[in-house]
């Protein structure tokens, strides 16, 4: 499920071909990174989703130092995916001082889809931001003296010849461990669904959706305000502006 959306998100191009997303040819940083926000968008949380979902990871107690490298590589996919999607979409909406001048002369987010969007950016950043401090705390926990209670104890022989995770499990989590797994797994998930969820308002609101290409081409957009199709032959209110 997670490949084939990476790839079909991917193919679709949309940060260049939705006005509500596009951003024009503004960049990131004119010096020290110029490049464009809507290849950001493109590339960066898509990247991020294959890494993810390509390097698998092992428990710490288990891991040798190409799994350690592993679970780096998978981290590192994470934060692409949601930390790279969460920046751009707050360029999109202007949110947290990321106001820009260029973008301002394409894009086109309004009435419930800017609320809506918002609440879900809102969402994702909280929700990523609990599962980074709980990863930490587990760490950190698992480093300390005494070591926080009660991390999962395993079989490392058994998990080295092979045999499943959890019949090499001799016993699972306890006490402020668990609650920190359950909350990090939880916290993931829910900004990973609003994540999915956001992606859907933006084609659901999109003018583009609206176009009725079989008999336009690809010459129109929607004016969602006045519900109507407006050509680019003519003289529209966008080539005004």
């Amino acid at each position: 499920f997670c490949l084939i959306s990476a790839f079909l998100i991917f193919q679709s191009w949309y940060p260049y071909e939705l006005r509500n997303v596009f951003t024009g040819a503004e960049v990131i940083h004119r010096r020290c990174f110029p490049i464009y926000w809507i290849t950001f968008r493109q590339m960066v949380p898509v990247v991020g989703l294959l890494m993810l979902i390509s390097v698998s990871t092992v428990p710490a107690a288990l891991a040798s130092v190409s799994d350690e490298v592993a679970v780096v590589v998978h981290l590192v996919g994470a934060a692409m995916m949601f930390v790279g999607y969460i920046v751009a979409e707050l360029k999109c909406l202007q949110m947290c001082g990321m106001a820009g001048s260029v973008q301002a002369k394409y894009l086109d987010i309004e009435g419930p889809e800017r609320v809506v969007r918002e609440v879900l950016m809102v969402i994702v950043l909280i929700s990523y931001v609990i599962f980074c401090f709980c990863q930490v705390m587990l760490v950190v926990g698992a480093m300390a003296s005494p070591p926080l209670c009660c991390a999962d104890v395993f079989a490392a022989q058994r998990a080295k010849a092979g045999v499943n995770l959890a019949r090499a499990t001799v016993e699972t989590a306890t006490g402020m461990v668990l609650a920190l797994k359950v909350c990090s797994f939880l916290s993931e998930v829910i900004s990973g669904l609003a994540l999915i969820a956001s992606h859907i308002v933006i084609w659901y609101y999109c003018e583009e959706r609206l176009v009725n290409f079989a008999e336009d081409g690809i010459r129109a957009v929607y004016d969602e305000e006045n519900l109507v199709e407006l050509h680019h032959q003519a003289h529209t209110v966008y080539e005004q502006g």
